[in-house]
């Protein structure tokens, strides 16, 4: 366990991540409210573009990107001070 500031630091350091990258939401959005909503007169198939555009990058942003930097970190291989990968990483009997 941690003690109360140390999770108090996590979590700071873990809600500043989550901030920062809603940052390029929040500008994508601030763009399509302030200069596409308003045209009111446009075609239904942009539109339609628009709002898929917007939901794959949603989903890719926030469910596939963080999926494979997970895999991609739960399967680098551990090394030592030397850059050696050694038996008592990989959980072997030496």
């Amino acid at each position: 366990t941690y003690s109360r500031i140390s999770s108090l630091k996590r979590g700071a350091k873990d809600g500043i991540k989550i901030v920062i990258s809603l940052i390029p939401v929040f500008i994508a959005a601030a763009f399509f409210e302030g200069y596409i909503t308003r045209h009111t007169d446009m075609p239904v198939f942009i539109s339609i573009a628009i709002l898929s555009f917007s939901l794959l990058f949603i989903i890719g942003y926030f469910f596939v990107y963080p999926a494979i930097v997970y895999k991609k970190e739960t399967t680098k291989p551990l090394q030592n001070e030397t850059g050696n990968i050694t038996a008592s990483h990989l959980n072997l009997k030496q």
